[in-house]
Parts: C-alpha cells; sequence; structure tokens
C-alpha cells in the first residue's frame, strides 16, 4: 500500500494585530488604532491591505468599510502602527482589523469592538424679537434632545451660541448656558447689528454625538 504524501505548507510568512482600539467621536466618525506585526514576508512583497470590516453584532455580516496599505518588506519581523478615521456607519456595531492573507502569507484579524454613541439634537431653534432694534436685548431660545432609544430633552448640557454678521463668512462664539430639566435653554443678547446666529451642543460626553441647530437670521434696525 502506497504512503499518501503530504503536501508541503505554502504559508511562509505570517501577520498578526495587537492593541487594538476603536472609538466613535461626538462628530460622527470612527478612530481605529492598533500595531500590524508582519514576519518572513515573501521577497518582492512591498505592501499588505489591511481592512476595516463592521458588523451589527460583531459575529456575523461582516463588510468592509474601508482598505488601506500597510507598507512592509521581505524577511524579518516588522511593526506598523495604524491610525485610520472613516465615518460612523449611522447605526451601533462593531468593527475589528482583518488581513485577509495570501498562499504565502497567513492572514490574521483582531478582536471585534463596539461602537456607539446616541444621537442628539437641537430641533427647535429661535431668535426673538424680530427685528429688533439696536441696543435692545433678544433672546435665543432652542431645545436639546437625544434621539434614541426614544427622544428624550437632555437636562445639565452646555449650549454654545455662535454669532455670524450679515456679509461676512466668520462665526464668533458669543457665550454659553445651560439646558433647564426639560432640555430648553435660553440666552439674552444685546443687539448692535443685523446677522445670523446658531446653537450647539459641541462638548457631549462619550455616550453622545454633538450636535447643532439651524441658523436663523436676525435683523437690527435703529
Amino acid at each position: 500500500m502506497k504512503k499518501r504524501l503530504l503536501e508541503p505548507e505554502v504559508t511562509a510568512g505570517g501577520t498578526v494585530f495587537s492593541g487594538f482600539r476603536a472609538s466613535v467621536g461626538p462628530y460622527r466618525s470612527v478612530q481605529v488604532s492598533g500595531t500590524f506585526e508582519c514576519g518572513e514576508i515573501p521577497a518582492g512583497t512591498t505592501s499588505l491591505e489591511v481592512d476595516i470590516q463592521y458588523s451589527p453584532d460583531g459575529r456575523t455580516g461582516w463588510t468592509t468599510r474601508k482598505s488601506f496599505d500597510v507598507p512592509t518588506g521581505a524577511g524579518a519581523t516588522e511593526s506598523a502602527v495604524i491610525s485610520q478615521v472613516l465615518p460612523y456607519s449611522g447605526a451601533p456595531g462593531y468593527v475589528r482589523l482583518r488581513y485577509a492573507g495570501t498562499p504565502a502569507i497567513r492572514g490574521s484579524v483582531t478582536p471585534a469592538v463596539r461602537v456607539e454613541r446616541t444621537m442628539t439634537a437641537i430641533p427647535e431653534f429661535n431668535a426673538a424679537p424680530e427685528p429688533v432694534r439696536t441696543r435692545r436685548p433678544h433672546t435665543l431660545t432652542g431645545r436639546l434632545s437625544r434621539l434614541a432609544p426614544v427622544v428624550k430633552p437632555m437636562a445639565g448640557q452646555r449650549i454654545d451660541y455662535y454669532f455670524r454678521p450679515a456679509g461676512s463668512a466668520a462665526w464668533t462664539h458669543m457665550g454659553g448656558s445651560v439646558t433647564a430639566a426639560d432640555g430648553t435653554f435660553r440666552k439674552s443678547f444685546t443687539a448692535t447689528r443685523t446677522g445670523s446666529w446658531y446653537a450647539r451642543y459641541e462638548h457631549p460626553d462619550a455616550a453622545h454625538f454633538a450636535a447643532a441647530s439651524r441658523v436663523d437670521e436676525v435683523v437690527v434696525t435703529l
């Protein structure tokens, strides 16, 4: 009886990820970082393509959201620091890094990391009265809400106010206030010139996204 000869293993090089981290920022971007190590890479290889993948549950349905090349060289072990940014998917989920591999280089994948923040909004915003006479007070009012899992007011949150004079492209920070128990906010200013106002929730905690109101123009008369 003839013995079966074992086929030689084709894979020679290897890869591994370490220190993988992923987080979602307040302005709807996902930051991923880590270290990619590879060794015994075949001659002629100058880079390896790494994928950033997303899954709703961290187990199935992985899709590639972004791919990028990591420079490498043949032979000895090398490591590269990875730092990438991509848009938030719009829904909570999991991300991971993956190198698919080739017949000559073993692939690798990181553990899945959940990324999630809650959407917020300023659905109500108004500057009144309109128009307003110069050197008279006018008041900005609005409401801050979180949108998931149900719409709820956000209390105790700082809102910042910005003004842009008519004919200008630059916005100037004019001050801030804190939301009440029902999510409402208000602040009064002295009218000096015609221009536009808007409000921003720009310093959220790690669980929420930032938000901005609509722009409201106020005409100032003599």
